[in-house]
């Protein structure tokens, strides 16, 4: 018995100190995320894998990109990095941020989305890797 409390309590603490760092959830209309996090390095609440697009497979392959399904009775969770697009010369990107090397996934339409806690109406700031292109 001795033992299980411990391992009760430690379980509580951690079930509760991740609640008190996920972030608020996104309500995109087509779709909802919850499970960011909140990063105390930068005091950001971070949201990862955010849906933007259809995924450009199939049919949409080489289109210029389709709205993404409504899906209004699932919530994803925010919490993984996305995965990078084939093109993006992924074996050169720097795991800083946060990308492993690996040669990537079609299915990357999906951004990172960063907020100050409480934070409405905000201007938003998009960063494009470029990528230099030789034909």
């Amino acid at each position: 018995m001795k033992v299980t409390k411990p391992l009760l309590l430690t379980t509580v603490s951690a079930i509760l100190v991740g609640l008190a760092n996920a972030g608020p959830p996104v309500d995109l209309g087509y779709a909802t995320y919850e499970e960011g996090y909140y990063d105390t390095t930068f005091g950001l609440n971070v949201w990862k894998s955010i849906r933007y697009a259809a995924p450009p497979i199939g049919n949409l392959r080489s289109q210029a990109p389709a709205p993404p399904v409504q899906n209004n009775t699932q919530v994803t969770q925010a919490m993984k990095q996305p995965p990078v697009c084939p093109q993006s010369g992924a074996a050169k990107t720097p795991t800083v941020y946060g990308f492993n090397s690996y040669a990537g996934d079609e299915d990357c339409l999906l951004l990172n989305l960063y907020a100050p806690p409480g934070a409405r109406d905000l201007p938003v700031f998009l960063w494009i890797r470029t990528v230099l292109v030789c034909l």
